[in-house]
């Protein structure tokens, strides 16, 4: 993303995980974007947000947009997010694009980064436990990627994107 290079050039943490991640930041917190163990509400302070029928306007942290798993109450409440204020940790520009390369390497090896897409569909399973992020054991995440497999069998690249070539 654009704010996760800027953030990088300025020598600021905290929003590697959003490199690669397209859109705008209103969305991003409007969704609570992340991936890789990341998301917006670990480093939003606040967001100034204007009613979606016009009559008026408020201020609101992460806690009363009760953020969760790729959800607000922005959902809801249909309102919109136009200025956030974040809350970066000073860094190493070199550790921070390093993450950022990492990362989006990663991304690489599993999206398909070569066609045109509308971007990942996907929300993580209800075997995924989020307090810890990961999967609850192994015999669960075999369960996840049988289901997975039967309900969208589509090569493991391409899972669950909705691109071109699909």
């Amino acid at each position: 993303s654009v704010i996760a290079r800027k953030a990088a050039q300025q020598e600021l943490a905290g929003l590697e995980f959003a490199s690669g991640i397209p859109g705008s930041i209103g969305g991003a917190v409007f969704m609570n974007a992340g991936a890789y163990g990341g998301e917006i509400r670990d480093v939003l302070k606040s967001a100034h947000i204007v009613r979606a029928d016009g009559r008026g306007e408020y201020d609101a942290t992460a806690e009363e947009l009760e953020m969760s798993y790729r959800h607000t109450a922005l959902h809801e409440s249909g309102d919109i997010v136009t200025e956030v204020v974040l809350e970066l940790t000073p860094g190493n520009r070199e550790e921070i694009t390093g993450r950022m390369a990492e990362l989006t390497a990663k991304r690489n090896s599993k999206q398909p980064v070569q066609y045109p897409s509308a971007g990942s569909f996907f929300k993580r399973p209800v075997c995924y436990n989020e307090t810890n992020k990961r999967r609850r054991d192994t015999s669960q995440e075999s369960w996840c990627r049988m289901q997975a497999a039967r309900d969208f069998p589509l090569e493991e690249r391409r899972f669950p994107f909705s691109t071109a070539a699909s």
